[in-house]
């Protein structure tokens, strides 16, 4: 199976060739107007210990001078411009993944940034548990520009985990992961045709025919904004998270192949969050349901049924959250924070 891009590339310019003794590995960057953050992104790459063998820019259709930002760095020769109509982060990468030629590749959002060993240490963990394993995830870190830490994910699943990702999105950012080309072709790369919630299906997909690796130490910044976990498209998000519980969580339920506990919280969050505070009643009680002893679990069904404002209500949660990591910290927990 071929990846198709949403448009053809109207142009595709390699800048100088990357070094054949370099691991066979390609770092896909994709970017859309965002020249005020892409030379940190591709910095911390070039920082790497283990040097990658491409460095693929793709241009998603930018507007703010990216490409002439990227064709002036001292740096050039090192990467490969791929310019493209504006068809979103998905048809980006997987253009990405076509001009790829290594075995191996890694994706990079380009307002994020990678710890100076992220991917030696992801392959040398790759090459470790072996042939059977397609792809390596690892920890991250939510910060805001200001420094500020909003989240952390230290989930250390491993293995067949197609069964935990039913739960949530366990591998996370597509920053985290690093992944074999030909696996990621024969499945047909990112889903276009999702508003939300693309990375989480291709990893139910490739789950679905390989095994996960995991670092678990924090190797991946991820840049947020301040607001961004409330207010960032929510219908988009509502949309995704309802075609990845019809796909593949609802089918798994009626083999009782999965505990969709907290799914019912991630969407419950949504529901809260585009202001239908009945449906997201509904998921707090299902998430309650699946364990009634906890506290925690009570207390939000209850401020739920309160009739809190959607402000109120995520201030009571996000408090509801410190004292649990407080009192009893987790990885699980830090990955949803």
């Amino acid at each position: 199976m071929t990846i198709a891009p949403a448009e053809p590339l109207p142009d595709t310019m390699v800048v100088g060739q990357p070094d054949e003794a370099t691991p066979s590995i390609a770092v896909v960057i994709p970017t859309y107007n965002r020249a005020h953050t892409i030379l940190r992104s591709i910095e911390s790459v070039l920082a790497q210990s283990l040097q990658p063998a491409e460095i693929i820019i793709v241009d998603d259709g930018s507007s703010d001078g990216t490409l002439d930002l990227l064709r002036a760095q001292p740096y050039a020769g090192r990467l490969k411009l791929v310019q493209r109509q504006n068809g979103g982060g998905p048809a980006a990468r997987n253009s990405g993944i076509e001009a790829a030629s290594a075995d191996w590749i890694a994706f990079l959002d380009s307002d994020d940034a990678w710890a100076p060993d992220k991917l030696r240490l992801q392959l040398d963990r790759l090459k470790f548990m072996g042939p059977e394993y397609g792809a390596c995830y690892c920890g991250s870190v939510e910060r805001l520009e200001t420094g500020e830490v909003q989240g952390k994910s230290r989930v250390s699943a491993e293995g067949s985990i197609y069964t935990d990702c039913l739960s949530f999105n366990v591998p996370g950012s597509t920053s985290c992961i690093v992944a074999r080309r030909d696996l990621l072709v024969e499945i047909g790369g990112f889903a276009m045709n999702l508003p939300s919630c693309q990375d989480w299906d291709l990893w139910l997909r490739m789950a679905s025919r390989c095994k996960f690796a995991c670092v678990p130490q924090i190797l991946v910044t991820l840049y947020v904004g301040r607001n961004d976990r409330i207010t960032a498209n929510p219908k988009g998000r509502l949309r995704g998270h309802l075609y990845i519980y019809r796909r593949y969580i609802r089918p798994a339920m009626r083999e009782s192949n999965a505990d969709p506990s907290m799914f019912y919280w991630i969407l419950g969050n949504i529901f809260m969050q585009i202001d239908r505070p009945y449906y997201a009643r509904r998921c707090y009680i299902l998430y309650w349901q699946r364990k009634k002893a906890s506290f925690k679990r009570l207390a939000i069904l209850f401020t739920a049924m309160s009739g809190l404002r959607r402000a109120r209500f995520f201030a009571v949660t996000g408090l509801l959250d410190r004292l649990e990591a407080r009192l009893r910290p987790s990885p699980l927990h830090e990955a949803l924070e």
